[in-house]
């Protein structure tokens, strides 16, 4: 294992990190077979999405053998070894329990260099958390019993964490990491938070222009018009609800400021939202714009982006938009505040204090000039968040597992 790599001169070649120096010339070493696990791999959520943007740069690499163990996923163009995982869909606490006991017999029947997973599992080498642990999850967030499902994800989550082969944990966010370590009792945690990476360029684009126009005549917005926007799948724990309070006080209940307005993006309970809205008497501020598979569009569209999540494990929207240049307002909570440098390259609320201490930061982006300055800086910072990059850091920790 210790001689896994690519050698090119006196260099051995991890991805295009050079690591080690060697006295032999054009010897091509054998590959590292890596087990990749993501029950919905490439498909529709923030992990599924993590896993997919992650491996495909991954198997790109010359030294790495990918395969990925799924009950369902979207293929890319990298050459990925796809293994499907049988599910037990009935009684629900099974489905759980039958992917991770189905994934471990299926990678035991090949010898794998390194298995990381993207979901519960017994065992693993790596294991990329995309969330809080279940259990506080449940009964700290969401304020409910464990059902039979959530007893058994929970089970096969402190099994996973705290075995003593000593994985590697890479939460998303150090928000994640509190949570793991709030919950579980790990002597010497091996511990990285690897934080999500986005497509910069994708998002840095050279058509900012062209989809302003289209989304503000789309809506009936007019150049004028400053507008906020909101993204996510998910409007109560997104904290949309308070956002409309901080919007009905700035603007005096729809009498002041009659230039903002607010662009809603997602899914939720939009008749809920609108009724509150109503309440505020600033409907004719908000706009719904539903879900969008070109969210790219929306951002140079709009002026500020503001995340009031209560909680989130990290939160991929706030990079999107720093990359399209704007400033980004959002919680504490939410754990894209790694991310963001406070007064800088967007602004931090605590999230006792998210509706008072939004006003001032509203009454300050109302100044154009600001707004810009802060986010050039906030497209700066998210350059460094590009997929590529942050596929070099999983190969760098591959290859530390592997001694090499």
């Amino acid at each position: 294992m210790k001689n896994n790599g690519i050698l090119r001169g006196k260099k051995l070649i991890i991805g295009e990190v050079i690591l080690k120096n060697y006295n032999k010339n054009n010897i091509v070493i054998k590959k590292i077979k890596i087990a990749i696990v993501s029950p919905n791999y490439g498909l529709i959520g923030g992990a599924e999405h993590f896993a997919f943007e992650l491996t495909e740069r991954l198997a790109k690499m010359h030294n790495f053998d990918i395969h990925v163990f799924a009950n369902k996923w979207r293929k890319g163009k990298a050459n990925i070894i796809f293994h499907k995982v049988p599910i037990i869909k009935f009684p629900r606490w099974a489905k759980p329990l039958s992917f991770a006991w189905f994934a471990q017999k299926m990678i035991r029947t090949e010898k794998f260099d390194i298995i990381h997973s993207h979901e519960r599992l017994f065992n693993y080498d790596f294991l990329t958390h995309h969330g809080v642990p279940h259990k506080i999850w449940i009964k700290e967030i969401r304020k409910k019993r464990l059902s039979l499902f959530d007893r058994a994800l929970a089970n096969i989550e402190r099994i996973g964490i705290t075995s003593m082969q000593r994985p590697h944990i890479l939460p998303v966010s150090t928000i994640t990491k509190k949570y793991i370590l709030k919950q579980f009792n790990i002597s010497d945690p091996i511990m990285t938070v690897i934080n999500p990476g986005i497509t910069v360029k994708k998002f840095a684009g050279t058509k900012a222009k062209e989809h302003k126009n289209k989304i503000r005549n789309n809506y009936g917005l007019t150049d004028n018009d400053i507008v906020i926007l909101f993204v996510g799948m998910n409007f109560d724990i997104k904290g949309l609800g308070r956002l409309l309070k901080s919007i009905a006080i700035f603007t005096n209940h729809g009498k002041k400021h009659l230039s903002l307005k607010l662009l809603v993006l997602g899914k939720g309970n939009k008749k809920k939202y609108l009724d509150i809205a109503c309440d505020l008497k600033i409907s004719d501020r908000v706009i719904f714009a539903g879900v969008s598979r070109n969210i790219e569009e929306y951002y140079p569209a709009s002026d500020v982006f503001v995340l009031p999540s209560y909680l989130d494990a990290f939160g991929i929207v706030v990079l999107e938009a720093m990359a399209s240049g704007l400033p980004v307002i959002i919680s504490d909570g939410a754990g894209a505040s790694d991310v963001v440098e406070h007064g800088i390259t967007g602004y931090i609320i605590k999230n006792k204090n998210f509706e008072q201490e939004i006003i001032p930061l509203l009454f300050t982006l109302l100044d154009k000039e600001k707004r810009q300055k802060i986010g050039e800086n906030a497209k700066l910072v998210a350059a460094n968040y590009d997929w590529d990059i942050i596929a070099e850091k999983m190969a760098k920790l591959y290859m530390q597992r592997m001694k090499i």
